[in-house]
């Protein structure tokens, strides 16, 4: 499921043991009290879209795959690319982290948090 925060800011915020970074939060289940207070306080919750990979074509898993930054063999079946997207998480990089920094077209950076890049420009130290 994906959370959005009525009051999205950037960096980490936590409300009732949820943790939002800018603003989104990701999590597998939620407890149903914890639900109804967060659609109570208007947070968005999302169920996210699941994909069945093995209705696609082995050319839209490459391209999946592609975009993901998975590896693939050059001669892998579809079955082998149907595995490797399985158990790769939606939204990583080729190194596995999830994918984290953005800069809009204003200058203004999103991204994971923690690095510097995260701190509006007018906050950053000499050091970041």
């Amino acid at each position: 499921m994906r959370i959005i925060h009525p009051r999205p800011a950037q960096g980490r915020q936590k409300f009732i043991g949820v943790e939002f970074v800018d603003g989104f939060a990701r999590v597998d289940s939620l407890d149903p009290i914890i639900e109804q207070t967060l659609l109570q306080h208007r947070f968005v919750i999302e169920q996210e879209p699941t994909v069945d990979l093995e209705a696609l074509t082995v050319k839209e898993l490459r391209e999946i795959a592609d975009v993901e930054g998975v590896a693939v063999p050059a001669r892998a079946s579809k079955a082998d690319l149907v595995d490797l997207l399985s158990r790769t998480p939606a939204g990583t990089g080729p190194d596995g982290e999830p994918f984290g920094i953005a800069e809009l077209a204003d200058g203004t950076v999103i991204g994971d948090g923690e690095s510097p890049a995260t701190i509006p420009a007018d906050e950053r130290t000499a050091e970041d």
